[in-house]
């Protein structure tokens, strides 16, 4: 009941230091942690998950709010939000950028949110991302980007986590079209038609001595333009073989 006093409250604010936005973003954020790590048992009055809920809702009011007002947030950092848990991605060419985080509303399968930001005609714009029903939510580690001479392509690295052993990893394809963002851009060509994501369930365990983190299975190679996905088993096991997919000028098309 709060949330839209809020955002109209930021709606009216004179322009702010990206600094000051971020304090202010701080803020909320925290209210994030408080609320997960908050023992419900020995109060059993308040409702832990109420809390939380509401906590990730007013700070997603409050991302979308100033990542829409404020083109300054669009190249600024921020280092502490990025330092108490939320993802912050942005394309090469710093016109499209993802804001995702663990709303630890979930147990050991995690629940995310996330925000989009995109710049078109010098204007900013966000939106907030829902996974649709019976989907999985999802948090982005990298973008990379696909420039031809009509449109520039968005490939957002994702990932999902749905217990301690499974695992999921996919790709998925953005691009900004009059001003909007176009979340379903259909470029990946497979025998089951053209797709907007590409992705696979594995095992964590079967690559946990990776020491990168998080354990990157995806690579792309921005100059032959070719994306690399291994080959996973039926019992989720991962191995050392590549599926590779290349963009031949309309689609990206399996090579190998």
């Amino acid at each position: 009941m709060i949330l839209l006093p809020l955002v109209c409250w930021l709606n009216q604010l004179p322009a702010q230091h990206p600094y000051s936005i971020e304090q202010e973003l701080r803020s909320y954020f925290e209210k994030i942690d408080y609320w997960a790590r908050f023992n419900d048992s020995a109060h059993p009055d308040l409702s832990k998950f109420d809390s939380l809920e509401a906590a990730n809702q007013i700070f997603r009011s409050s991302l979308l709010a100033h990542t829409a007002a404020y083109p300054s947030t669009m190249n600024y950092e921020f280092k502490e939000l990025e330092a108490l848990g939320l993802h912050i991605r942005t394309s090469p060419d710093r016109q499209f950028r993802i804001y995702s985080w663990d709303t630890y509303t979930g147990g050991t399968a995690h629940i995310y949110d996330a925000v989009m930001q995109y710049k078109s005609d010098n204007k900013v714009y966000s939106r907030s991302v829902h996974a649709p029903d019976g989907d999985f939510s999802r948090w982005y580690s990298n973008i990379y980007q696909l420039k031809t001479e009509q449109h520039t392509w968005y490939i957002g690295l994702y990932h999902a986590i749905f217990s301690a052993k499974d695992h999921y990893q996919g790709v998925k394809l953005f691009t900004i079209e009059n001003s909007r963002l176009n979340d379903q851009p259909k470029l990946f060509k497979t025998r089951s038609g053209l797709r907007n994501e590409l992705g696979f369930s594995f095992n964590f365990f079967s690559v946990a001595n990776r020491p990168e983190r998080p354990v990157k299975l995806i690579y792309y190679e921005e100059d032959e333009q070719k994306l690399f996905l291994p080959e996973v088993l039926q019992d989720g096991k991962v191995t050392k073989k590549m599926m590779i997919y290349q963009f031949n000028g309309d689609h990206f098309i399996q090579i190998q």
